[in-house]
């Protein structure tokens, strides 16, 4: 028994057909008959065409089997087992093969983590949606991670684990003014099947509103001529994150205008 594939060099995720062929090592009086069993590395392959891979008539008989889920990425050993039809005895065919990793296409949304349709303000928790699938090959699900990075940060702001062929992470550290424009990258690092692919979105960022609130003064009720201390506090809209900057102090009394800084 001998096996071959078409096509010959497959990429991971592509379909294949699997053939055998049954040779008698001598004579020709009767043809072997019967169906074979395909494996790939050990484990039982599922023929979908056709379901049941019986040697045909010719000389000498072949047998085949399509994969529509093609075959494993890396070095894959095939097996057509032929179990015997009481003529001929039974005999097991092998190929050894390296299947080439299929390319792969990321895919990167980002968004507030608080919502789906807010714009994301400086400070404030991002959310990324990764999705990688194959290209250009008829199956297959892209395992593994993909790391999130900006320009001007170094190392990753997150990393994704896929499952199914997506995956959510989240990051709260991308010091960015409000009003920009931020590219982001997703880097799919590959797997066993597939090459490694970049995906890429770029989000504005809102501005931070800072309420003004906690407005006190000492002494409480001063006397004319007496000084006075102004106390301002900020409340954040985003939790954590520091205003900076200058707080002016007034009075709406005519002549008085701005008291102090």
């Amino acid at each position: 028994t001998t096996v071959t594939t078409n096509p010959v060099t497959p990429i991971a995720g592509q379909s294949v057909t699997l053939t055998a062929q049954v040779q008698p090592s001598s004579g020709w009086t009767v043809l072997p008959t019967g169906t074979l069993s395909f494996s790939v590395n050990g484990a039982p392959v599922t023929c979908a065409a056709p379901s049941n891979p019986t040697l045909n008539s010719a000389i000498p008989p072949v047998a085949t089997c399509t994969v529509t889920a093609g075959l494993p990425g890396g070095a894959d050993v095939i097996q057509a087992a032929y179990p015997t039809d009481g003529t001929y005895a039974p005999s097991i065919g092998s190929l050894a093969l390296t299947v080439d990793r299929a390319p792969s296409t990321t895919t990167l949304a980002v968004r507030a983590a608080s919502s789906p349709t807010a714009m994301p303000v400086s400070g404030q928790t991002l959310r990324f949606d990764v999705t990688v699938g194959p290209q250009g090959v008829n199956s297959g699900t892209p395992t593994g991670t993909v790391t999130i990075t900006t320009p001007g940060v170094t190392g990753a702001l997150c990393t994704v684990t896929l499952a199914g062929g997506s995956g959510t992470c989240f990051d709260s550290t991308v010091p960015v003014p409000f009003g920009t424009a931020v590219p982001f990258t997703a880097t799919y690092n590959g797997d066993i099947s597939f090459l490694s692919s970049v995906g890429s979105a770029t989000h504005d960022i809102a501005e931070e509103t800072a309420i003004v609130g906690n407005f006190t003064l000492s002494p409480a009720s001063p006397v004319f001529g007496q000084p006075i201390t102004f106390t301002v506090g900020l409340t954040p809209q985003i939790a954590g994150t520091l205003a900076t900057g200058t707080i002016a102090v007034t009075s709406s009394t005519a002549g008085l205008g701005t008291l102090c800084t």
